[in-house]
């Protein structure tokens, strides 16, 4: 694959633009990348130690997306991701349930209880016995 084309500019000691170093480990993942068998038995290509670095001093989080992103959710599950809980009680108490449905799901097949979705999170909110049982999502982020 022929490299990206990119307007020349002077070297700098700042990390490239976020979208060439996101096109830039596209393409190492792609020609140099090894397969991997992964649970959906889709697989993937991975690379081992890649990392990309943003300056976030300037107050902007970089981010690539096809798909329209709710601000205010996307930061309030960002930043419960940096508390390291596993547990959407939490989240659905700010009204976010991105992570509901897993958590869900395996309680109407465990207990055959119909239940909706808004009422299951109301009660992963109200009770913590419940949300210990039900809300936790285990190892979600590696």
């Amino acid at each position: 694959m022929a490299s990206v084309l990119r307007p020349d500019s002077p070297p700098s000691r700042a990390a490239p633009h976020y979208e060439w170093q996101y096109l830039d480990l596209m393409r190492r993942i792609w020609e140099q990348g090894d397969e991997r068998v992964d649970r959906t038995g889709i697989g993937t290509r991975a690379v081992f130690g890649a990392e990309l670095r943003f300056d976030l001093s300037d107050g902007r989080v970089p981010l690539l997306t096809t798909k329209r992103v709710f601000w205010k959710t996307a930061t309030r599950e960002f930043l419960w991701f940096l508390t390291g809980d596993t547990n959407i009680r939490a989240l659905c108490a700010q009204g976010v349930e991105i992570w509901t449905d897993w958590p869900l799901d395996r309680y109407r097949r465990q207990t055959g209880d119909p239940i909706s979705r808004a009422d299951f999170s109301a009660r992963i909110v109200a009770d913590e016995a419940f949300a210990a049982q039900w809300g936790d999502l285990g190892p979600v982020y590696g």
